[in-house]
């Protein structure tokens, strides 16, 4: 499920203008993009598995949604 979610993240992101890296199960992104790329993994990775994902240290928050 990573890797659908990762590529559907990048495509997300890449529609926005912002440059994203898989870097493998994860994404590298601009400074102060970390936020929404989190939101665009963490969220259907949660909705697929039930597992919140950590991104940048951070565990996706689905108050955050």
């Amino acid at each position: 499920h990573t890797a659908t979610v990762i590529r559907e993240a990048i495509l997300a992101l890449q529609a926005r203008g912002i440059p994203a890296i898989p870097d493998t199960d994860a994404l590298i992104v601009p400074e102060g993009k970390g936020e929404l790329a989190c939101h665009l993994i963490g969220k259907p990775l949660f909705n697929l598995t039930g597992v919140k994902g950590l991104v940048g240290g951070q565990r996706f928050d689905l108050a955050k949604q």
